[in-house]
Protein backbone atom coordinates (compact mmCIF):
# COMPACT_ATOMS: atom_id res chain seq x y z
CA UNK A 1 0.00 0.00 0.00
CA UNK A 2 1.25 3.41 -1.05
CA UNK A 3 2.36 5.65 1.91
CA UNK A 4 0.50 8.42 0.99
CA UNK A 5 -2.89 8.43 0.06
CA UNK A 6 -5.76 11.11 -1.75
CA UNK A 7 -8.79 9.01 -1.65
CA UNK A 8 -9.25 5.16 -1.09
CA UNK A 9 -10.46 3.19 1.48
CA UNK A 10 -8.15 4.13 4.09
CA UNK A 11 -8.11 7.83 3.94
CA UNK A 12 -12.24 7.51 3.66
CA UNK A 13 -12.03 5.41 6.92
CA UNK A 14 -9.52 7.60 8.73
CA UNK A 15 -11.67 11.11 7.95
CA UNK A 16 -14.72 9.14 8.76
CA UNK A 17 -12.99 8.05 11.79
CA UNK A 18 -11.20 11.53 13.30
CA UNK A 19 -13.03 13.93 11.10
CA UNK A 20 -11.72 16.10 8.01
CA UNK A 21 -7.72 16.99 8.31
CA UNK A 22 -5.85 18.93 6.26
CA UNK A 23 -2.54 16.43 6.39
CA UNK A 24 -3.04 12.53 6.25
CA UNK A 25 -0.46 10.03 5.91
CA UNK A 26 -1.23 6.33 6.18
CA UNK A 27 1.28 3.49 6.29
CA UNK A 28 0.16 0.01 6.92
CA UNK A 29 2.65 -2.42 8.37
CA UNK A 30 0.90 -6.19 8.80
CA UNK A 31 -1.77 -5.71 11.67
CA UNK A 32 -1.54 -2.07 12.45
CA UNK A 33 -2.54 0.76 10.60
CA UNK A 34 -1.03 4.41 11.53
CA UNK A 35 -2.37 7.44 10.66
CA UNK A 36 -0.68 10.33 11.04
CA UNK A 37 -2.53 14.00 10.82
CA UNK A 38 -2.51 17.41 11.60
CA UNK A 39 -4.71 17.78 14.79
CA UNK A 40 -6.08 20.53 16.49
CA UNK A 41 -4.61 21.08 20.11
CA UNK A 42 -4.62 22.99 22.70
CA UNK A 43 -2.39 23.53 25.80
CA UNK A 44 -3.02 23.35 29.18
CA UNK A 45 -1.61 26.65 30.01
CA UNK A 46 -3.73 27.89 27.27
CA UNK A 47 -6.92 27.04 28.86
CA UNK A 48 -7.11 30.03 31.25
CA UNK A 49 -6.37 32.58 28.34
CA UNK A 50 -8.98 30.68 26.12
CA UNK A 51 -11.93 31.02 28.67
CA UNK A 52 -10.79 35.14 28.80
CA UNK A 53 -11.19 35.42 25.20
CA UNK A 54 -14.53 33.79 24.91
CA UNK A 55 -15.83 35.99 27.95
CA UNK A 56 -15.91 38.47 25.71
CA UNK A 57 -18.77 37.03 23.48
CA UNK A 58 -20.49 34.89 26.54
CA UNK A 59 -21.09 34.42 30.22
CA UNK A 60 -18.70 31.33 30.75
CA UNK A 61 -19.62 28.24 33.27
CA UNK A 62 -16.78 26.08 34.16
CA UNK A 63 -16.13 23.31 36.94
CA UNK A 64 -14.41 25.08 40.12
CA UNK A 65 -13.21 23.95 43.23
CA UNK A 66 -14.83 25.20 46.79
CA UNK A 67 -12.76 22.84 49.41
CA UNK A 68 -12.84 18.92 48.74
CA UNK A 69 -15.78 19.70 46.39
CA UNK A 70 -16.42 20.90 42.74
CA UNK A 71 -19.05 23.00 41.77
CA UNK A 72 -20.25 25.20 37.83
CA UNK A 73 -20.05 28.45 38.22
CA UNK A 74 -19.99 31.39 36.48
CA UNK A 75 -16.17 32.44 35.49
CA UNK A 76 -15.29 35.81 36.98
CA UNK A 77 -12.45 37.68 37.67
CA UNK A 78 -9.57 35.31 39.26
CA UNK A 79 -11.45 31.95 39.80
CA UNK A 80 -9.49 28.77 38.66
CA UNK A 81 -11.59 26.16 36.53
CA UNK A 82 -10.32 23.07 37.16
CA UNK A 83 -10.91 20.70 34.26
CA UNK A 84 -9.29 17.71 36.08
CA UNK A 85 -11.87 16.84 38.40
CA UNK A 86 -14.22 13.97 39.57
CA UNK A 87 -17.06 14.83 39.83
CA UNK A 88 -19.45 18.24 40.43
CA UNK A 89 -21.87 18.03 43.47
CA UNK A 90 -24.60 19.41 41.46
CA UNK A 91 -25.25 19.48 38.34
CA UNK A 92 -25.13 21.56 34.90
CA UNK A 93 -28.71 20.92 34.59
CA UNK A 94 -28.92 24.22 37.34
CA UNK A 95 -27.64 26.76 34.89
CA UNK A 96 -30.92 26.32 32.67
CA UNK A 97 -33.06 24.54 35.10
CA UNK A 98 -32.32 26.92 38.17
CA UNK A 99 -33.02 25.67 41.82
CA UNK A 100 -35.26 28.89 41.79
CA UNK A 101 -36.12 30.88 39.17
CA UNK A 102 -38.25 33.96 38.90
CA UNK A 103 -40.88 33.58 36.21
CA UNK A 104 -42.12 36.64 36.00
CA UNK A 105 -42.66 39.89 38.44
CA UNK A 106 -46.04 41.58 38.67
CA UNK A 107 -47.52 44.72 40.06
CA UNK A 108 -51.17 45.60 40.36
CA UNK A 109 -52.04 44.99 36.50
CA UNK A 110 -48.12 44.87 34.61
CA UNK A 111 -46.57 41.83 34.40
CA UNK A 112 -43.03 41.53 33.60
CA UNK A 113 -40.87 38.58 32.25
CA UNK A 114 -36.60 38.66 32.88
CA UNK A 115 -35.20 38.50 29.79
CA UNK A 116 -31.67 36.05 29.35
CA UNK A 117 -28.93 38.33 28.91
CA UNK A 118 -26.06 36.56 26.60
CA UNK A 119 -25.27 33.25 25.15
CA UNK A 120 -24.07 30.50 27.90
CA UNK A 121 -21.23 28.40 27.29
CA UNK A 122 -20.97 25.39 29.16
CA UNK A 123 -16.85 24.89 29.35
CA UNK A 124 -15.48 21.53 30.87
CA UNK A 125 -18.54 19.17 31.75
CA UNK A 126 -18.24 15.25 31.52
CA UNK A 127 -20.25 13.62 28.55
CA UNK A 128 -22.68 12.09 30.54
CA UNK A 129 -24.22 15.81 31.76
CA UNK A 130 -24.06 16.50 27.93
CA UNK A 131 -26.59 13.78 27.10
CA UNK A 132 -27.82 14.31 30.29
CA UNK A 133 -28.60 18.34 29.05
CA UNK A 134 -30.17 16.01 25.98
CA UNK A 135 -32.47 14.49 27.68
CA UNK A 136 -33.50 17.82 29.36
CA UNK A 137 -34.16 18.86 26.11
CA UNK A 138 -36.59 16.95 25.44
CA UNK A 139 -38.79 17.03 28.53
CA UNK A 140 -38.86 21.39 28.09
CA UNK A 141 -39.43 21.41 24.18
CA UNK A 142 -42.39 23.91 24.78
CA UNK A 143 -40.79 25.69 28.23
CA UNK A 144 -39.41 29.02 27.04
CA UNK A 145 -37.98 29.75 30.39
CA UNK A 146 -35.83 26.63 29.57
CA UNK A 147 -35.19 26.88 25.84
CA UNK A 148 -34.31 30.42 26.11
CA UNK A 149 -31.07 29.97 27.77
CA UNK A 150 -30.43 26.41 26.26
CA UNK A 151 -30.89 27.19 22.46
CA UNK A 152 -28.27 30.13 22.54
CA UNK A 153 -26.13 27.88 24.74
CA UNK A 154 -22.48 25.91 23.49
CA UNK A 155 -20.84 22.97 24.45
CA UNK A 156 -17.75 21.84 25.29
CA UNK A 157 -17.11 18.58 27.30
CA UNK A 158 -13.60 17.23 28.07
CA UNK A 159 -13.32 13.72 29.01
CA UNK A 160 -13.39 12.05 32.08
CA UNK A 161 -11.11 9.64 33.78
CA UNK A 162 -12.27 9.81 37.73
CA UNK A 163 -15.95 10.07 39.00
CA UNK A 164 -16.78 7.80 41.58
CA UNK A 165 -19.19 5.39 41.12
CA UNK A 166 -20.04 6.34 37.82
CA UNK A 167 -21.62 3.80 35.52
CA UNK A 168 -22.58 5.38 32.45
CA UNK A 169 -20.67 2.96 30.21
CA UNK A 170 -23.16 0.46 30.75
CA UNK A 171 -25.98 2.61 29.21
CA UNK A 172 -26.91 2.83 25.90
CA UNK A 173 -26.47 6.53 25.56
CA UNK A 174 -24.40 8.12 22.43
CA UNK A 175 -22.62 10.33 25.36
CA UNK A 176 -20.54 12.54 22.36
CA UNK A 177 -24.11 13.15 20.87
CA UNK A 178 -24.73 16.70 22.77
CA UNK A 179 -21.56 18.77 22.92
CA UNK A 180 -20.00 21.28 20.04
CA UNK A 181 -16.83 20.42 21.29
CA UNK A 182 -14.41 17.60 22.74
CA UNK A 183 -11.92 18.39 24.86
CA UNK A 184 -9.42 14.43 25.18
CA UNK A 185 -7.18 15.13 28.12
CA UNK A 186 -3.54 13.87 26.62
CA UNK A 187 -1.41 14.93 29.12
CA UNK A 188 0.25 18.30 28.56
CA UNK A 189 -2.40 19.25 26.14
CA UNK A 190 -6.00 18.19 24.77
CA UNK A 191 -7.07 17.22 21.83
CA UNK A 192 -9.70 19.02 20.55
CA UNK A 193 -12.39 17.86 18.24
CA UNK A 194 -15.72 19.89 17.11
CA UNK A 195 -18.79 18.38 16.92
CA UNK A 196 -20.96 21.50 15.08
CA UNK A 197 -20.10 24.59 13.39
CA UNK A 198 -20.14 26.41 17.12
CA UNK A 199 -17.13 24.10 17.98
CA UNK A 200 -15.68 24.96 14.98
CA UNK A 201 -15.97 28.26 15.08
CA UNK A 202 -14.35 28.62 18.73
CA UNK A 203 -11.39 26.76 17.15
CA UNK A 204 -10.93 30.13 15.10
CA UNK A 205 -9.28 30.99 18.50
CA UNK A 206 -5.52 31.79 18.37
CA UNK A 207 -5.18 29.60 21.53
CA UNK A 208 -5.61 26.47 19.52
CA UNK A 209 -2.91 24.74 17.13
CA UNK A 210 -2.23 21.84 15.10
CA UNK A 211 0.15 19.26 16.00
CA UNK A 212 0.87 15.83 14.04
CA UNK A 213 -0.26 12.65 16.26
CA UNK A 214 0.19 9.02 15.94
CA UNK A 215 -2.68 6.75 16.31
CA UNK A 216 -2.47 3.13 16.58
CA UNK A 217 -5.87 1.56 15.45
CA UNK A 218 -6.48 -2.16 15.81
CA UNK A 219 -10.68 -2.15 16.69
CA UNK A 220 -13.55 -0.76 17.21
CA UNK A 221 -12.45 1.70 20.07
CA UNK A 222 -15.61 0.31 22.83
CA UNK A 223 -15.54 0.23 25.89
CA UNK A 224 -15.98 -3.61 26.18
CA UNK A 225 -18.42 -2.95 29.37
CA UNK A 226 -20.91 -5.06 29.53
CA UNK A 227 -24.67 -2.95 29.17
CA UNK A 228 -27.50 -3.26 31.88
CA UNK A 229 -30.44 -5.27 31.16
CA UNK A 230 -32.70 -2.34 30.76
CA UNK A 231 -35.71 -4.63 29.46
CA UNK A 232 -35.01 -7.07 32.91
CA UNK A 233 -35.45 -4.08 35.16
CA UNK A 234 -38.00 -2.55 33.40
CA UNK A 235 -39.71 -5.68 34.19
CA UNK A 236 -38.78 -6.15 37.76
CA UNK A 237 -39.87 -2.93 38.46
CA UNK A 238 -43.34 -3.04 37.21
CA UNK A 239 -44.19 -5.84 39.17
CA UNK A 240 -45.03 -3.23 41.82
CA UNK A 241 -44.26 -1.30 44.81
CA UNK A 242 -45.04 -4.16 47.37
CA UNK A 243 -41.87 -5.97 46.28
CA UNK A 244 -39.60 -6.63 49.16
CA UNK A 245 -36.77 -4.75 47.43
CA UNK A 246 -38.57 -1.50 47.54
CA UNK A 247 -39.23 -1.92 51.61
CA UNK A 248 -35.30 -3.05 51.90
CA UNK A 249 -34.50 0.31 50.56
CA UNK A 250 -36.86 1.90 52.60
CA UNK A 251 -35.44 0.53 55.76
CA UNK A 252 -32.39 2.63 55.02
CA UNK A 253 -33.34 5.38 52.84
CA UNK A 254 -34.39 9.00 54.91
CA UNK A 255 -36.42 10.28 52.29
CA UNK A 256 -34.93 13.29 51.94
CA UNK A 257 -34.26 13.81 48.16
CA UNK A 258 -30.75 14.31 47.91
CA UNK A 259 -30.99 11.93 45.04
CA UNK A 260 -33.23 13.98 43.03
CA UNK A 261 -31.38 17.09 43.54
CA UNK A 262 -27.99 16.04 42.56
CA UNK A 263 -29.50 14.36 39.39
CA UNK A 264 -28.94 15.82 36.34
CA UNK A 265 -32.38 14.54 34.77
CA UNK A 266 -34.63 14.93 37.90
CA UNK A 267 -36.94 17.70 36.74
CA UNK A 268 -39.64 18.19 39.44
CA UNK A 269 -40.69 21.37 40.25
CA UNK A 270 -43.30 23.58 42.26
CA UNK A 271 -44.68 26.92 41.23
CA UNK A 272 -44.99 29.71 44.02
CA UNK A 273 -46.36 32.69 44.14
CA UNK A 274 -45.10 35.68 46.51
CA UNK A 275 -46.47 38.35 47.56
CA UNK A 276 -44.96 41.76 49.03
CA UNK A 277 -46.25 43.73 52.21
CA UNK A 278 -48.32 46.29 49.63
CA UNK A 279 -50.10 43.27 48.44
CA UNK A 280 -50.15 44.30 45.05
CA UNK A 281 -46.72 43.58 43.74
CA UNK A 282 -44.39 40.09 43.97
CA UNK A 283 -43.30 37.02 41.61
CA UNK A 284 -43.99 33.76 40.21
CA UNK A 285 -41.34 31.19 40.74
CA UNK A 286 -40.33 27.79 40.22
CA UNK A 287 -38.58 26.30 42.28
CA UNK A 288 -37.09 22.47 42.82
CA UNK A 289 -38.73 19.86 44.47
CA UNK A 290 -38.24 16.15 44.45
CA UNK A 291 -40.83 12.58 44.67
CA UNK A 292 -39.30 11.18 47.13
CA UNK A 293 -40.57 14.15 49.65
CA UNK A 294 -43.50 13.18 51.69
CA UNK A 295 -45.32 16.95 50.63
CA UNK A 296 -44.49 16.20 47.00
CA UNK A 297 -47.88 14.08 46.37
CA UNK A 298 -49.77 15.67 49.02
CA UNK A 299 -53.10 17.05 48.06
CA UNK A 300 -55.89 18.85 49.88
CA UNK A 301 -57.74 17.55 52.58
CA UNK A 302 -53.95 15.74 53.49
CA UNK A 303 -54.54 13.07 51.27
CA UNK A 304 -51.42 11.53 49.77
CA UNK A 305 -51.21 8.99 46.71
CA UNK A 306 -47.65 8.09 47.91
CA UNK A 307 -48.07 8.65 51.84
CA UNK A 308 -45.17 5.81 52.06
CA UNK A 309 -41.46 5.80 51.49
CA UNK A 310 -41.33 2.34 49.52
CA UNK A 311 -43.87 3.88 47.09
CA UNK A 312 -41.98 7.18 46.52
CA UNK A 313 -38.93 4.95 45.90
CA UNK A 314 -40.93 2.47 43.71
CA UNK A 315 -41.62 5.83 42.07
CA UNK A 316 -38.41 7.20 41.09
CA UNK A 317 -37.41 4.21 39.59
CA UNK A 318 -40.37 3.81 37.52
CA UNK A 319 -40.09 7.44 36.14
CA UNK A 320 -36.41 6.97 35.41
CA UNK A 321 -36.68 3.13 33.84
CA UNK A 322 -40.37 2.54 32.59
CA UNK A 323 -42.26 5.81 31.78
CA UNK A 324 -39.27 8.06 30.18
CA UNK A 325 -38.23 5.17 28.25
CA UNK A 326 -41.96 4.77 27.27
CA UNK A 327 -42.72 8.35 26.67
CA UNK A 328 -39.41 9.67 24.98
CA UNK A 329 -37.40 6.39 24.19
CA UNK A 330 -34.73 7.02 26.81
CA UNK A 331 -34.04 6.05 30.55
CA UNK A 332 -33.99 8.96 32.06
CA UNK A 333 -30.34 8.22 34.25
CA UNK A 334 -26.90 8.98 32.67
CA UNK A 335 -24.91 7.17 34.94
CA UNK A 336 -23.13 9.70 36.70
CA UNK A 337 -23.14 8.28 40.07
CA UNK A 338 -24.32 11.33 42.20
CA UNK A 339 -27.07 9.54 43.85
CA UNK A 340 -24.87 7.00 45.05
CA UNK A 341 -21.59 9.40 46.09
CA UNK A 342 -23.85 11.55 47.52
CA UNK A 343 -26.69 9.94 49.46
CA UNK A 344 -26.30 10.10 53.22
CA UNK A 345 -28.05 6.70 53.81
CA UNK A 346 -24.55 5.26 51.30
CA UNK A 347 -27.96 3.85 49.35
CA UNK A 348 -25.89 2.36 45.89
CA UNK A 349 -28.46 2.51 42.91
CA UNK A 350 -26.01 0.55 41.02
CA UNK A 351 -26.14 -2.31 43.25
CA UNK A 352 -29.90 -1.68 42.87
CA UNK A 353 -30.20 -1.68 39.14
CA UNK A 354 -27.98 -5.34 39.37
CA UNK A 355 -30.83 -7.06 41.73
CA UNK A 356 -33.72 -5.45 39.15
CA UNK A 357 -31.99 -6.71 35.96
CA UNK A 358 -31.89 -9.88 37.25
CA UNK A 359 -35.42 -10.25 38.56
CA UNK A 360 -33.40 -11.19 42.67
CA UNK A 361 -35.71 -7.67 43.96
Amino acid sequence: MPEKLQSSFWAQFAESKFGPNKKLIVSDSGDKVRITKMTIIIKKENIAPLIKDLQRKYDVYAPVRKGDLYLFEEIKGKKKIELDYSTTILPPKNIFFPTRHTLMNFNKNRVKIPKFRRRILLFGIHPYDAQALLILDGIFTDDPHYSERRKNSIIVTVNDKRTPNAFYTELDHNYNRATDLFLEDTGDFYIATPKTKFGREILNSKFFEERKINTNNKASGKSGSKLLNLGGIKSSIEKGADRKIWAEIAEKCLGCGICSYVCPVCHCFDIEDKINLDKVSGCRCRIHDSCMLYEFSLILGRINFREKLQDRIHNWYHHKFVRAPLERGVVDCVGCGRCITFCPAGIDIKGILNRLQSGTG
